[in-house]
C-alpha cells in the first residue's frame, strides 16, 4: 500500500515537472514551437519562405518520435536566441554549447560535433588562429565564435554581420582580414552555393563545438524527451540518413581536404621509392656490367699470370739444366786439372829421374874422360 502511494506521488511529481517545464507544449497542447536562424544553411534556412535544412528535418523527426507536432519559426539569429531566453518558444533546433550560454538556457546532448572554420583570401599570409590576433575578423553577431573572440581577447577588431553568408561575401569582396565561422561544413556549403573562388579555409586543430538542442532554463523534462528521441533516431538509422543528405558530400570533400596532404605525401613516397628502385636497378646493372668486366680482366690477368708462371718454370728448368751442365763441366775440369797435375808430377818425377840419371852418366863420363886424359898424360 505504501509502495503504491509512493509511486503515485512520484508520478504526480513528474506530471508537475512536465507542466511547469513546457507551458506551451505540455499544458494541453500537442504542438512544439521551435525557433532557429533564418539564414544558416545548410543547418536551417528559409527556401521560398519555407523552413528547411538539417536542423529542421532533424527536429521534425525528433518531434515525430515524441508524438508531437512541431512548428518551425525561423528569424534572425539574435531574435531567435532572445525568444528562447525569454521563454517565447519551446526550443532552438541548433545552438552551440558554451559554459556562458548554459547559464541562460539548458542544452540537450549534442546532436552534431562541428569544427570551426577559419577563412581567408587566397593571397593572405594568415595560417592559424594565432595569426589573427589584432586582425579584423568577420563574425556573425551573437554567434559562438563572436563569444569565443571576446572571451579569449584575441582581437578588438570584430566585424559583426547578420548572416553567415554575409561573412564570406564581405571577405571575398576584399574587405577585412578573415572570417571566423562556427562550422567548416557550413562554410564549404556557402562557398559552393555562392560561387566564391578567391577564399579558402586554413588552420589545423581548430576548436570543435557541441551543437545541441536548446530549451529555456529549467525545462529539464523537455530536454530529456529531446535527448530520448534523438537517441532513437541514432539507433534506428534515421539520424544518419538526414545527416548524409545534408552533409555527406561536404564531409567527403572535407575528408579529402584532410587526407589530401597524406595522399600527396604517399604519392611522393611512391615516386621516391620508384626513383630509388630505378636507380637501384640501374646501379645493379652497372655493378653487374662492371663485375663482368672485372671478371674478364681477372681472367685475362690470371691467364697472363699462368703464362708467366709457365715461362718462369720453363726458364727455371733451363737454368737448372745449364747449372747442371756447368757443374758437370766444372767437375770434368777438376778431373782434367787433377789429371794434368798428376801428369805434371809424373813428368817432373821422370825429368828428375832422367836428370839424375843423366847427371850420373855425365859424372861417369867426365870421370872416364879425366882418367883417359890422365892416362894419356901419363903415357906421354
Amino acid at each position: 500500500m505504501m509502495r503504491s502511494v509512493s509511486i503515485h506521488r512520484l508520478w504526480f511529481h513528474w506530471v508537475l515537472i512536465l507542466s511547469a517545464a513546457v507551458p506551451s507544449f505540455a499544458s494541453g497542447k500537442s504542438k512544439m514551437v521551435v525557433g532557429g536562424d533564418h539564414q544558416n544553411p545548410p543547418f536551417e534556412f528559409l527556401q521560398q519562405g519555407v523552413p528547411t535544412g538539417f536542423n529542421v528535418e532533424l527536429m521534425r523527426a525528433v518531434s515525430q518520435k515524441m508524438g508531437a507536432d512541431v512548428e518551425i519559426r525561423l528569424a534572425p539569429w539574435a531574435e531567435a536566441r532572445t525568444a528562447l531566453e525569454e521563454g517565447k518558444i519551446d526550443a532552438l533546433a541548433g545552438m552551440y554549447y558554451s559554459e556562458k550560454r548554459s547559464r541562460l538556457v539548458d542544452f540537450s546532448l549534442p546532436h552534431t560535433m562541428v569544427t570551426m572554420g577559419l577563412y581567408v583570401r587566397t593571397d593572405s599570409t594568415i595560417q592559424s588562429i594565432e595569426d589573427i590576433r589584432g586582425k579584423e575578423v568577420i563574425v556573425q553577431r551573437g554567434d559562438i565564435v563572436d563569444d569565443f573572440l571576446r572571451e579569449n581577447k584575441i582581437t578588438p577588431h570584430i566585424i559583426q554581420v547578420t548572416d553567415p553568408a554575409d561573412e564570406l561575401r564581405l571577405l571575398a569582396s576584399g574587405r577585412h582580414d578573415c572570417a571566423l565561422m562556427p562550422s567548416r561544413l557550413q562554410s564549404e556549403y556557402l562557398i559552393r552555393t555562392l560561387g566564391l573562388s578567391n577564399i579558402m579555409g586554413v588552420g589545423k586543430n581548430l576548436p570543435q563545438w557541441r551543437y545541441c538542442f536548446a530549451v529555456p532554463k529549467g525545462h529539464s523534462a523537455l530536454r530529456y524527451r529531446l535527448d530520448e528521441a534523438l537517441d532513437i533516431l541514432k539507433v534506428n538509422g534515421e539520424y544518419k540518413k538526414i545527416y548524409d543528405k545534408w552533409f555527406g558530400i561536404y564531409e567527403k570533400r572535407d575528408l579529402w581536404q584532410t587526407i589530401k596532404y597524406y595522399v600527396w605525401a604517399m604519392a611522393l613516397i611512391v615516386l621516391l621509392l620508384g626513383a630509388s628502385f630505378i636507380w637501384s636497378w640501374s646501379l645493379r646493372r652497372q655493378v653487374r656490367k662492371r663485375t663482368a668486366e672485372l671478371r674478364e680482366s681477372e681472367g685475362a690477368l690470371q691467364r697472363s699470370h699462368n703464362e708467366l708462371e709457365r715461362r718462369v718454370e720453363y726458364r727455371t728448368a733451363e737454368l737448372a739444366d745449364t747449372v747442371d751442365a756447368l757443374q758437370n763441366e766444372i767437375a770434368e775440369r777438376h778431373k782434367a786439372e787433377k789429371a794434368l797435375q798428376d801428369l805434371n808430377r809424373t813428368l817432373e818425377e821422370r825429368i828428375r829421374r832422367e836428370v839424375a840419371k843423366n847427371r850420373e852418366k855425365d859424372v861417369m863420363l867426365i870421370q872416364q874422360n879425366r882418367q883417359a886424359a890422365l892416362g894419356e898424360i901419363l903415357d906421354h
